[in-house]
């Protein structure tokens, strides 16, 4: 019995990590797109309704999740932390930084490049799969750099 309930721990585990983004924190989700060389979706969220629900229904759609696993390090900032980060090599709480950043809508996204450097506005509240997957490609294939987001939906056809 107890090997049949282990067994069925195991594979619930398992079933998570399969169905479940990984989430870094500041400091490793930089050093990994570095590493990388991929973007960064700075996912600025606490367990709020809308922040569980972009979670869930956006970031775990197939081809959302598909693209984000290839293409970004997400990196998880709740606006209400005390937790300690280092950025631009000075030690603040998480929630200053965002002061800093005046965010005033949870949840919210940033894209960074993979140095670290703010790519693009700012994705305000919760937007289903089929709006966000347009902007991940938009990212990701650098059209941020040449094309505003309007004139990339024309050339896509969208």
């Amino acid at each position: 019995m107890k090997k049949i309930l282990l067994s069925f721990i195991l594979l619930l585990i398992s079933m998570k990590n399969a169905f479940s983004l990984e989430f870094f924190d500041y400091k490793r989700g930089l050093l990994k797109a570095k590493i990388e060389n991929k973007h960064v979706l700075l996912n600025v969220c606490d367990n709020s309704y809308y922040c569980n629900k972009l979670e869930k229904d956006s970031f775990n759609n197939q081809n959302i999740k598909n693209i984000l696993e290839e293409k970004f390090v997400i990196i998880k900032i709740n606006p209400l932390s005390n937790n300690l980060i280092t950025v631009n090599n000075k030690i603040i709480f998480e929630k200053d930084y965002l002061e800093n950043l005046k965010i005033d809508v949870i949840p919210s996204i940033y894209f960074m490049n993979s140095n670290g450097e703010f790519i693009s506005g700012i994705i305000k509240g919760f937007i289903p799969p089929d709006k966000l997957g347009p902007i991940l490609e938009y990212i990701y294939t650098d059209s941020y750099k040449t094309l505003k987001f309007k004139d990339f939906l024309s050339k896509k056809g969208n």
